[in-house]
């Protein structure tokens, strides 16, 4: 450091001393030129005049004009020349043949005479150049070592207290000394020792700053569920945070890598290349792009890139929307069946009133065959409506249960008899094979409307004729309840569906048998408010059982006095 400080002000008084020198040597160079010019200038043209004043009066003959021009030669040391009268009195600088500056002087010799013309080497005019020249060399070399032992001595002047302060310095930042400079004397290193301890201080703010909201950011990025990615300049990954990880699933570590290397998902790669390629400062910020993982079970993700500050990268966050999208799917279909499901009965009940108003009323036989369809419809509009409360209700949390025990022979009877006029109608058997025993633990209310649903839906799609049984056992800590038909059966494709809303296998018998669409779903809901599961599986030979699992109520006795909570079984594969 010291070194290079006595280099630099060594160099600097040389640069100073050599410009210096150059600048005066031009300047007396080109006054010296014109000054000695100027003169031999003048004298020449003396010499010419005081040959004309000789001459004055007589005429001028080959042999004077021989030897005018021999004198002149000899008194100017030039080569001289006589030419015509005419060219008018000067004073010039040419070039000789071997590039030897000269000065040319032209004059008449008298009034009437010719013009005489010299033209003679500025030799002496080279010699006094040359040796300012050779005098400036050496004032500059005698100079240039003066300087050198001033810069010297004022470098060590200066290096001392400069080193002084860097051991001190570096024992700070060592950690080997006090946690401030101190440094005696006084003067601008005085000065800079202060500036330096309050520097350093700042710095120690700044950097616990630093470090605590690096450590907020890191916990922040730790605890987000949105997966963050930022990329360098060289788009390389800088950072990502675990829910990054798990989302995209690297198998290695991916910093330090750039997106090609660890995954490939082409969607991502051409976002981070929009942002990167786009003009700084033109760029609709931020891009977004929405893509499904190579994963199964298929998940969607959304992405949004943001250019870092001054163009050092780019921050990806991603977010997993797959229940996002699939609830906004399930919302677009819900308001589309429950539109399709009102259109109906109300177009109904509309026809049949203008259809009234129009003259109908005056038939009784057709205004009562009206009236009763507009009855039916109205009542199917009141079920639709009642159904979508209630599943409201139970999805939002706000359907009141009060679980107790249940003797579940006397549940499923008492269901029976509801809709054994409906099963009547059809001529279908209804038979009820459960144990007296049976006791699970639900809400009466929810259980019947349960039970209800299941065998109303058993009762619509058995044909004429059939049979529908309602058994129970046993399942580990639950007791399983069947309700078996010998209807036409699901096929396997469908039976995962069946529970969603106002889905229906086939939808022009559903609505021929007045069905909203929504028992299944209900049910589902219910058993799981009740800690229960539901699903369906293939009768044989033929039809289908839908069953359903409680908490048997003993079992949760059992498990209360051993202080211990009912273990939960899986259901049954389906086959």
């Amino acid at each position: 450091m010291f070194t290079s400080i006595r280099g630099r002000l060594l160099w600097l008084s040389l640069a100073l001393l050599a410009t210096l020198g150059t600048g005066i040597g031009v300047y007396l160079e080109g006054y010296l030129t014109d000054t000695l010019t100027a003169r031999i200038g003048r004298e020449i043209t003396q010499q010419i005049k005081m040959a004309g004043g000789l001459l004055e009066g007589e005429p001028l003959t080959e042999a004077r004009r021989q030897r005018l021009v021999d004198s002149l030669t000899q008194n100017t040391g030039g080569e001289v020349s006589l030419l015509p009268p005419g060219p008018p009195p000067s004073v010039g600088h040419q070039v000789g043949p071997v590039g030897q500056p000269m000065i040319q002087v032209t004059a008449p010799l008298r009034a009437d005479g010719p013009v005489i013309q010299i033209a003679k080497p500025l030799d002496e005019v080279e010699a006094a150049i040359s040796a300012l020249w050779w005098l400036l060399l050496g004032i500059g070399l005698i100079s240039s070592c003066v300087a050198f032992g001033m810069s010297l001595l004022a470098a060590r002047l200066a290096a001392r207290p400069l080193k002084a302060l860097t051991r001190e310095v570096e024992e700070v930042l060592h950690g080997a000394g006090a946690a401030q400079v101190i440094i005696q004397g006084e003067g601008e290193v005085k000065i800079l020792a202060h500036a330096f301890n309050e520097l350093l201080d700042q710095l120690r703010v700044k950097m616990q700053a630093l470090a605590e909201e690096r450590d907020r950011i890191g916990t922040v990025l730790e605890a987000m569920d949105g997966a963050v990615m930022a990329l360098n300049a060289e788009q390389r990954i800088s950072l990502v945070n675990p829910a990054a990880r798990a989302l995209l699933a690297f198998s290695v570590d991916p910093t330090g890598r750039t997106l090609g290397e660890i995954t490939d998902i082409p969607e991502l790669r051409a976002l981070v290349a929009e942002v990167a390629s786009a003009p700084r400062g033109e760029r609709p910020l931020p891009l977004t792009a929405e893509f499904d993982l190579p994963v199964t079970p298929r998940r969607r993700v959304l992405a949004r890139a943001t250019e870092q500050p001054e163009g050092n990268g780019t921050v990806l966050l991603m977010q997993d929307v797959t229940a996002l999208r699939h609830l906004e799917r399930m919302r677009r279909d819900f308001v589309a069946n429950v539109s399709h499901e009102l259109r109906t009965p109300i177009s109904v009940i509309r026809a049949n009133a203008e259809t009234l108003l129009d003259g109908a009323m005056e038939r009784p036989d057709l205004a009562r065959r009206f009236l009763e369809a507009s009855l039916r419809n109205a009542e199917r509009l009141s079920q639709l409506i009642n159904d979508l409360l209630d599943i409201s209700r139970i999805e939002a949390g706000r359907y009141r249960l009060d679980v107790t025990e249940i003797y579940l022979s006397e549940a499923v009877i008492s269901a029976a008899d509801s809709v054994e006029p409906k099963a009547t109608a059809k001529g279908h058997v209804l038979n009820v094979d459960i144990p007296d025993d049976h006791v699970v633990m639900a809400d009466p209310k929810a259980l019947e409307q349960v039970l209800v649903n299941l065998l109303e839906n058993a009762i619509k799609y058995t044909p004429d004729g059939g049979t529908i049984t309602a058994t129970a056992h046993h399942d580990g800590d639950s007791v399983r309840v069947d309700i078996v038909d010998d209807g036409p059966g699901i096929e396997a494709k469908y039976r995962a569906r069946v529970f969603e809303r106002f889905y229906r296998v086939d939808k022009g018998r559903s609505r021929e048998m007045g069905g909203t669409g929504l028992g299944l779903s209900i049910v589902k809901n219910l058993i799981e408010a009740m800690k229960g599961r539901v699903g369906v599986e293939p009768a044989h030979p033929k039809g289908s059982i839908f069953w359903f699992r409680l908490p048997a109520a003993e079992a949760i006795e059992a498990h209360t006095l051993h202080g211990e909570p009912p273990s939960e079984t899986e259901p049954p594969t389906l086959p």
